[in-house]
Order: C-alpha cells, then sequence, then structure tokens
C-alpha cells in the first residue's frame, strides 16, 4: 500500500479545490493511504469526504505563523508542529500544495521517499520539485498569461494524467434534510428556482456592491420566477443587514446561519450561486450547483474560477487588469464596469440554458467552462470581445500544453483562431514571441558551450584557472542577458529563474554540469514553443519553410 501525505494549509477555498487530486490519486493508485495535513476550522466543509483516510489538523492560529512571508517566518514555529505522531511517520509519496518557505521546511523535514511542490533545505532559496509547481511559481508574477485553471495545476503536481473528474463532494442525506428544514424555517416557498448570493468574500476589495446585488435581485425576480437566498458568516452579517434594508421583497436570509458544514448541502439545493471570488464557488462547483462568478480587482478568472463544466465568469478587463495586491486603485474602476444589467443578463442566460450571449458591455468579458479532450478544464470567451489578457493566455496554453505533457485539443485552437485572427495586433504579438524565444535560445546556445568549455577544462592537468574564471564570467553574462530580455517572455523568465534556484550548492566542474543540463532544457522548451506557434497559430503560407504543396 502506498502512503500519500497531502499537505493543503492554505484556505478553504484550495481546501476543497484540492478534492479532485484526491480523487484523482484514487482513481489511479487503488491501493493508496491518503493522509490530508488542513486547517481545523476549515476541514469542516469537507466533513463528508472519503477521499482522504485520514485527516491531520491543524489549528489556524498554527498555521498563520508558518504561513508568513519568507523572510517573516519563525522557523522554530515548525518544531511542534513536528511533533504530531502522524509527521512522524514514513511515507512514499509527499505533495506539497502550500507554497511558503514554512510548508516546504515541514514538508523537507518529513520522511518521504518521493516529494514534490516546495520543499526547502536552506535557507534563502524556492526549491521546487516538479514541472507543474515550478510552472505554478512562474506564472504568478505574470497571471494574465496563464491559461490553467488551479485544480489542473494540483492534479499535475500530483504527478497524476490529466482527466475530468466530477463528484468529489458528497453531500449526505441527512444534511439534505437538515438543509431544506433551515431553508423552509427561513420563509423558502418553493416557487421558483431558488438563486444564492455570496455578497461577501474574503477580501472586501473583490466584493461587488450590497447595493448592486439588491438591484439584481429585483431585476430577477421580476424577470422570471425566482426566490433568493443570501449566503454569509456572521462576519458578513452587516452586508446582509444593508440588503435587507434597501429590499422591496422577501429574501431567505441565512447570513450567520449555516457553518461551514451546512454549506455544502444548502448550496447543493440551489439552482445558481452568484457570487464574488471567494470559497463558496468552489463549494457551488464541487456539488454541482451552476456558478455566476464576478471577477475583478486582484481576482483573475483563469486559475480562481471554479472548477467544472457549465460555470460561468463576467471578468473586469482593463489594461490594468488583474491589479496587484500592493498596487490597488483607490477608485476600483474596474468594478464601476461591472454593471448590474450585465450581470442580469448572464444569469438570465444561465438560467433559461442557453449558451450564446449578445453581450456589449465595455471592458467586460464572459466566459464559459468546459473540459478539453486532454482532460483539463478551459474557459472559453462567449461575449463578442477577446481581451488581450484572454489573447495571452491563449498563445501561452498553445506552446505550455506540450511542455506540461499535455496534448492539445485541436478542435478548441481551431474554434477560436477565426476570432484571434481578427483580433488587431494578434498576428504582431505571435511574431514578437517567437523573435524573443529566439533570443533567449541563442543565449542558451551560449551558456551551453561555456559550460562545457568549462567542463572540458577541468578534464585538463594542469586546470588553467584564468580560463575557468573567464568562463564563468562569460555564464555571468548569459545570466544578466536573459535578466534584460523583456517583451512577452515573462513565464518562461521566471522559470529560468525557478530552474537556477533549483541547482544545488556545488563547486565547478559539477556547477558548470547544472548549468548545462538547465539550460539545455531551457533551451528545449523555448524551442517547443516556437514549433507549436508555427504550428497552431501562424497560417500555413506564412510559416518558415512553407512551399505550395506541402
Amino acid at each position: 500500500m502506498e502512503k500519500i501525505l497531502v499537505v493543503q494549509l492554505s484556505r478553504m477555498g484550495d481546501l476543497v479545490q484540492t478534492l479532485p487530486l484526491l480523487k484523482r490519486l484514487k482513481q489511479e493508485k487503488a491501493d493508496c493511504e491518503i493522509s490530508l495535513m488542513c486547517v481545523r476550522e476549515f476541514s469542516e466543509v469537507i466533513g463528508n469526504s472519503r477521499l482522504a483516510d485520514r485527516l491531520i489538523y491543524l489549528p489556524f492560529g498554527d498555521v498563520k505563523k508558518v504561513l508568513k512571508p519568507d523572510d517573516q517566518v519563525n522557523l522554530s514555529n515548525i518544531d511542534p508542529i513536528l511533533e504530531i505522531p502522524e509527521l512522524r511517520e514514513d511515507y512514499d509519496f509527499i505533495i506539497n500544495l502550500t507554497h511558503t518557505l514554512g510548508s516546504g521546511r515541514i514538508c523537507e523535514r518529513v520522511n518521504g521517499k518521493r516529494k514534490t511542490g516546495r520543499i526547502n533545505a536552506h535557507d534563502g532559496e524556492i526549491r521546487l520539485s516538479g514541472d507543474w509547481v515550478k510552472y505554478l511559481f512562474a506564472f504568478s508574477r505574470n497571471r494574465t498569461q496563464n491559461p490553467f485553471n488551479l485544480v489542473d495545476m494540483y492534479v499535475g503536481i500530483g504527478g497524476i494524467p490529466q482527466k475530468p473528474i466530477e463528484d468529489y463532494l458528497e453531500v449526505a442525506a441527512d444534511d439534505r434534510d437538515k438543509a431544506y428544514a433551515l431553508l423552509k424555517a427561513n420563509g423558502y416557498e418553493e416557487k421558483g428556482r431558488l438563486i444564492a448570493f455570496q455578497m461577501g468574500a474574503n477580501k472586501l476589495h473583490r466584493a461587488w456592491p450590497a447595493d448592486n446585488f439588491v438591484l439584481l435581485a429585483d431585476q430577477l425576480i421580476k424577470r422570471t420566477d425566482v426566490e433568493i437566498v443570501l449566503l454569509g458568516s456572521e462576519k458578513e452579517r452587516e452586508i446582509g443587514d444593508r440588503f435587507q434594508r434597501q429590499a422591496e421583497f422577501p429574501v431567505i436570509d441565512l447570513i450567520g446561519k449555516t457553518g461551514l458544514a451546512d454549506l455544502p448541502a444548502v448550496i447543493e439545493h440551489c439552482d445558481l450561486l452568484i457570487s464574488n471570488d471567494t470559497g463558496p464557488i468552489h463549494i457551488a462547483a464541487a456539488v454541482k450547483t451552476k456558478v455566476l462568478g464576478l471577477y475583478f480587482s486582484t481576482a483573475y478568472f483563469s486559475e480562481t474560477a471554479p472548477y467544472g463544466k457549465g460555470n460561468v465568469i463576467i471578468q473586469a478587463e482593463l489594461p490594468c487588469s488583474p491589479c496587484h495586491e500592493r498596487e490597488m486603485c483607490e477608485e476600483m474602476e474596474c468594478r464601476n464596469y461591472l454593471s448590474v444589467e450585465a450581470v442580469s443578463q448572464v444569469a438570465e442566460m444561465i438560467l433559461d440554458g442557453k449558451s450564446d450571449l449578445s453581450f456589449d458591455f465595455p471592458n467586460l468579458s464572459v466566459y464559459q467552462s468546459g473540459f478539453l479532450s486532454n482532460g483539463t478544464l478551459v474557459y472559453a470567451p462567449i461575449s463578442s470581445t477577446i481581451s488581450e489578457q484572454y489573447q495571452a493566455g491563449f498563445m501561452n496554453r498553445v506552446m505550455w500544453e506540450a511542455a506540461l505533457g499535455l496534448e492539445h485539443d485541436r478542435s478548441f485552437v481551431e474554434e477560436l483562431m477565426p476570432r484571434m485572427r481578427t483580433v488587431d495586433g494578434f498576428a504582431a504579438k505571435v511574431e514578437e514571441y517567437k523573435k524573443g524565444l529566439n533570443r533567449l535560445m541563442e543565449e542558451y546556445s551560449l551558456g551551453i558551450k561555456a559550460a562545457q568549455k568549462i567542463i572540458k577544462e577541468f578534464g585538463r592537468r594542469p586546470i588553467n584557472q584564468a580560463r575557468v574564471i573567464s568562463l564563468a564570467e562569460d555564464l555571468g553574462k548569459v545570466e544578466t542577458n536573459i535578466s534584460k530580455l523583456d517583451g512577452s517572455l515573462g513565464m518562461i523568465k521566471h522559470l529560468h529563474n525557478i530552474e537556477i534556484m533549483d541547482m544545488d550548492f556545488v563547486q565547478y566542474p559539477e556547477l558548470a554540469r547544472q548549468f548545462k543540463d538547465k539550460y539545455s532544457k531551457l533551451w528545449g522548451i523555448a524551442k517547443l514553443f516556437i514549433r507549436n506557434l508555427e504550428a497552431e497559430l501562424i497560417p500555413e503560407p506564412d510559416r518558415p519553410g512553407y512551399k505550395k504543396g506541402n
């Protein structure tokens, strides 16, 4: 029996998004035993799950001490955690899905034959095991270039083949009865479809105003036969009170009346959840309740949109979107574009079971989820415009799929390409990327040659130290030149930095061998990117070497 430890110490939504990985592990490794280490306070939401054989609980107060930024972590806080009996056992496979120095140190010190994710051994480093986790860190600073959902990244980090995953959060019959009774006790009349509003968010700059939710509810009630239920924790009571003061219609108010354990069953009763980017959207997707997500500010659909088929996201996309936590504007201009009429129109489309949309609102895009033939989730544009952000993500999907071991879904690419070619500047962006990749390959070739010469020099006696120093300076120039490359190479530049940081603390000639291996790997990725761009995004007559009749 293979013993697997999965470490997920992030928030509730991340915990729910970990369940598909557990299900895929069970499907691929029928005799495995999975231990899941998670935050005690968030674990209630997965109480009915049988995907983990053991839960290792950590109080949130203890977890916060090890989730701080790297330069703020007191590593002595890790010692008591490592005394947990389950962490003193031996594991065959350790999967770390919490990407902080503290969690990396925990996973480094727990005994495991194989480890993936962030595994730290030395101060000041980020050691990442596995191509998917390196990709995840690379996209974190280039978010609009990322086309992959977080669940797909988790599955990839776990080393499991991608495959659509459904029914990964169970709801017990008793919980369904309890949820129904709670809804009835708070005014549920069963006179129409039930729509849930999640008006709060863990970070309030991601929260659509309560006033807008009131107007939205009023429009939906007038246009279709629905009932509205308000969800939220007790700390969001003020938002619910504001809604109630303005609403001229009855609502089912469950704010503060449900615990995390109650939410899956309550949301399962609903026909649609309309929500900011926060934990309940992932619960809804897990119990197969349709989601309409409202994304703006720092929220960006490509990584944190709900996992599952048929969910819809409205994304506010300005040139500055999505903004970074440290660079948010006070006016929150992107949120202002997310109008009540726009949200109402998309909500009615979902309720009517339609998949097409006549949508014309400035700086807003609408995306609907589905699965590709390679098993990954994609959010495809169903509104008329295709944003610059989506263009970047589309190009990166074409390039990165093969590098991450995925087959292309040609029908998806062929369906979108006619629309992409009508976008001003798209062809120029492809060419710009190709030029940048060629420059990168030139630098890698120089680096490989310098590393090979260093290795060869150490095979001679006596060693010419001056020549070794000169060649080492050549390697330094390569690193400097790569750091200066600009344009659209953000993702692969950060992957380069991560790969270099993943090298061991060794001296020459072993250091030269590691440089040669890293540069060779990255040269191959850049070459693969160019080949995929030419094969998928450049019309045949424009491809290098094309001859009529080929």
